[in-house]
């Protein structure tokens, strides 16, 4: 018996939910955290608002059903605003959104319009604009819903090429660092090879060759008993006098020329030269 007089108040307390549910989607869709952040704190003190109003109609006091009028109106203009300010901005899916929430709009002017007397009353026109602009912006939302998915599958792919490409690159960077590396220890092997094979020249200039392959092999010589040998040791007799009267480098050239002479006798008579300092 008392449903009529609640009516109202049921009535503006689920518009008031509707449209805070409105203003969540409208959040949370257009991301406007990201792309508007002034009109994202407007939306969330709007949310704020709807709840205290919905809190007021309990009361049943006729002062909220005229704030409940007034703040559906402005929040109708604000999701409209926010959704233009979205499509300005090329956010995915903004171009949905406000044609969903325009039919809605057009619903509720074109009632308002017959209460002002703008429009002659009937049956269809008094009930159904709110409900057909209301049914068709839950449609286009639907359209607007299968769009961002479209969108976001679409990211998700051009992402999924990017990293691809980037893995690519990180594998043929790889494979560049390994031929470097492979480059810089073949450098460095047969530098150490050169090194080693000097060092050995060396040690066959100043040793026997057996001492030279021994010391390789063990690190060490052992000495040996032989109970025959002969060892000879020459010098240029007045060299240093010489050398201080003769050009350097034809000094150097006789040296040479005499040192192979020596060269070939040791090697005739299976001699074994041991080392040789300066002129001796």
């Amino acid at each position: 018996p008392g449903f009529p007089s609640i009516k109202p108040y049921l009535e503006s307390s689920s518009s008031a939910v509707n449209m805070m549910g409105i203003a969540l989607f409208t959040k949370s869709f257009l991301n406007t955290k990201e792309h508007l952040p002034i009109l994202n704190k407007v939306l969330t003190g709007a949310i704020v608002t709807i709840g205290i109003v919905t809190i007021g109609m309990a009361t049943k006091q006729p002062i909220w059903l005229f704030f409940t009028l007034i703040l559906s109106f402005g929040l109708m203009m604000l999701f409209l605003t926010t959704g233009i300010a979205s499509y300005i901005k090329k956010v995915p899916s903004s171009q949905y959104y406000v044609l969903a929430y325009s039919f809605s709009i057009i619903g509720v002017l074109t009632l308002l319009a017959v209460y002002a007397g703008k429009l002659e009353p009937n049956t269809f026109i008094s009930t159904y604009p709110t409900h057909i602009g209301y049914g068709l912006e839950l449609l286009f939302f639907s359209f607007a819903l299968a769009n961002k998915i479209n969108v976001l599958k679409s990211q998700n792919e051009s992402q999924k090429e990017q990293i691809i490409d980037q893995l690519r690159e990180a594998d043929q960077l790889q494979k560049n660092i390994n031929k470097e590396l492979e480059i810089k220890v073949e450098e460095r092997t047969r530098s150490i090879k050169d090194e080693k094979e000097k060092s050995e020249a060396l040690l066959l200039n100043i040793l026997p060759k057996p001492t030279v392959q021994e010391l390789k092999q063990n690190g060490k010589a052992k000495p040996r008993f032989h109970p025959d040998v002969t060892m000879m040791m020459t010098d240029f007799a007045g060299f240093t006098a010489l050398s201080s009267t003769l050009d350097p480098e034809l000094l150097v050239n006789e040296l040479d020329d005499l040192f192979h002479h020596f060269d070939d006798i040791t090697e005739k008579y299976n001699l074994e030269k041991i080392k040789t300092i300066g002129d001796a």
